[in-house]
């Protein structure tokens, strides 16, 4: 079983400016913390991952980033997110 084991709000940048590439699109802000999502968020995210809502906007090339995907919400929001094997409940009671 696949989860979202962490995720971070990410936001739509202008692709008109000088240097923008697909990929920087939605990276904005990538390295602040306070852009993390705390554990209710990965909790909304795993259900609509697993009800099919989550809408998996485009994949991060792996030498990229930490994350794999971009994702939107059913409401709109957009999370860089880690999707990968296992249940993201189980790191939780590891940490």
């Amino acid at each position: 079983m696949k989860s979202i084991h962490a995720a971070m709000y990410v936001e739509k940048v202008d692709l008109s400016l000088p240097g923008s590439s697909e990929y920087d699109f939605f990276i904005d802000n990538f390295s602040s913390m306070e852009m993390w999502a705390d554990r209710s968020d990965l909790a909304e995210l795993n259900n609509e991952l697993e009800t099919s809502k989550l809408k998996i906007i485009k994949e991060i090339p792996k030498d990229a980033s930490h994350y794999t995907h971009i994702v939107q919400m059913t409401g709109g929001v957009y999370f860089a997110v880690l999707i990968k094997d296992g249940d993201w409940i189980d790191q939780l009671h590891s940490s």
